[in-house]
């Protein structure tokens, strides 16, 4: 049986695609009301709950309070900045992500495990405790 490849894209489309995916990543970031679900529905911080404020908060210029937000944010957006570029590049290129290079997942991978050890850690009362939600 002879396998199908998916149908080429077509440019405008791949810049679409491209384009909603960052608007809908800015729409996330700026959204006026929280929108984690965490939050809204067990009424605990997340993870993650601290971070777009705190790179908002670094972005002004006061990195110390953006580490008092969350610790972890600014590794966060630096990792995201290579991790974005690949897939805008894939997406524009093919229409469709790439896989992550090797090294990157194995990077994210282990800032997903800092993440929620410092989740744990902070409610256990350690850097601040948790995050004003």
């Amino acid at each position: 049986m002879e396998s199908q490849l998916p149908a080429p894209v077509a440019p405008s489309a791949r810049w679409g695609r491209a384009l909603l995916l960052v608007g809908s990543f800015a729409l996330l970031v700026f959204a006026p009301v929280p929108i984690c679900p965490t939050r809204n529905w067990l009424h605990i911080p997340c993870p993650g709950c601290g971070a777009t404020r705190a790179i908002l908060t670094a972005l002004r210029g006061d990195v110390h309070a953006a580490m008092h937000l969350h610790p972890l944010a600014i590794p966060a957006a630096v990792l995201m900045i290579p991790t974005a570029f690949i897939a805008l590049r894939g997406i524009v290129q093919t229409g469709l992500p790439p896989p992550l290079p090797r090294w990157l997942r194995l990077t994210w991978y282990a800032f997903v495990g800092a993440l929620l050890a410092l989740w744990l850690a902070r409610f256990g009362g350690m850097f601040g405790g948790p995050a004003p939600i």
